[in-house]
């Protein structure tokens, strides 16, 4: 069993914690094994979470909310698809699927006994392989999809609107598609996967008032997978640099991106009377825009930059061992 040291700091009843906790204290403790999802994480997390695989394993209940209801989520699905076949068909012929091609569904089928008209349904199957870094070390990447059907792989998400809209995590997406069908290109032989996004901050008053808001709290969105090689070429790569940094001081570990730590746009605040910063006067994405509303106003007033703040740093666990994290906290960087 892992050694996560827990804390519940808000008082949550022990029947809701031991469920909360109950994720973190099974997870996969072989220290050769690199699951997909960790295997796109910042390298920087990655090496910190082995480097310090006891000091990092702290967690507050309450921080553990989302990704239990994540988990719960998928459990309750794969626990649908082990039904009997013929009550998952009647159900399925319900939704408008014809006898015909019910007759063909195989679900959780051996890929060996399907058929070539066949349509295959797989549901939440763990497949891993070996990859040797150039140093020689040896580590098995693991991935366990949500579900492949007629060939393509399904993923589902809950998660924010704004995600959906704005395709912040499509990139992410991708490249755990991408590698889990590099685990097993015999039964992902779509170029394409299927992201299921299910809203957890969906409103149907935000849906009637505005048709460019997602109008149903379920939505799908197709994503592009990299070709296999370019998939073994980026896994090949990641794992390099993992087992390179490992052997390295902190210091030389690469700082998390921009893009990595969601740092928000930088924001320039204009106050033309500079006597009262309590509001600003007009916000600009840009100090060229702040300064020519300031050359409008007749050299008036003054630009102050407010620098986007960083939010993926209060979701790693390994915050409390990463000087990156220290000083963007020291210098007010992180959004709350």
């Amino acid at each position: 069993m892992a050694n996560m040291i827990f804390t519940n700091k808000n008082n949550i009843s022990p029947f809701l914690a031991v469920w909360l906790a109950m994720n973190e204290y099974r997870n996969e403790t072989r220290p050769s094994v690199i699951s997909a999802t960790t295997l796109i994480r910042p390298i920087r997390q990655v090496v910190l979470a082995r480097k310090y695989k006891d000091l990092s394993k702290q967690a507050d209940i309450a921080d553990l909310v989302s990704s239990r209801m994540g988990t719960a989520l998928h459990d309750s699905i794969e626990k649908t698809w082990n039904q009997e076949p013929a009550i998952l068909k009647d159900l399925l012929g319900q939704f408008g699927i014809p006898p015909a091609m019910l007759d063909k569904i195989k679900i959780n089928e051996p890929v060996e006994n399907i058929q070539e008209d066949d349509i295959p349904i797989w549901v939440e199957q763990r497949h891993e392989k070996t990859v040797k870094s150039t140093s020689g070390n040896e580590y098995i990447i693991s991935g366990q999809f949500d579900a492949i059907v007629s060939w393509r792989v399904f993923d589902n998400k809950s998660t924010s609107v704004w995600t959906h809209i704005y395709g912040s995590n499509d990139k992410k997406y991708t490249e755990q598609g991408s590698i889990y069908r590099w685990l097993i290109p015999h039964m992902i032989k779509d170029d394409l996967m299927q992201i299921e996004h299910i809203f957890t901050d969906w409103s149907g008053v935000k849906a009637l008032q505005d048709k460019q808001y997602p109008q149903s709290r379920i939505l799908s969105k197709t994503l592009p997978l990299l070709s296999y090689v370019d998939t073994e070429k980026m896994i090949q790569d990641r794992i390099n640099k993992i087992d390179h940094y490992l052997t390295q001081d902190d210091s030389a570990l690469p700082l998390c991106t921009d893009e990595e730590l969601w740092r928000e746009k930088d924001v320039y605040k204009y106050y033309k009377d500079p006597t009262k910063l309590a509001r600003s006067t007009a916000n600009f994405g840009t100090e060229a825009e702040a300064v020519s509303r300031q050359i409008k106003d007749g050299n008036v007033g003054m630009v102050v930059k407010h620098p986007g703040g960083v939010k993926a740093c209060k979701y790693c666990s390994v915050q409390n061992v990463c000087e990156q994290y220290k000083q963007l906290k020291l210098t007010n960087q992180i959004k709350e």
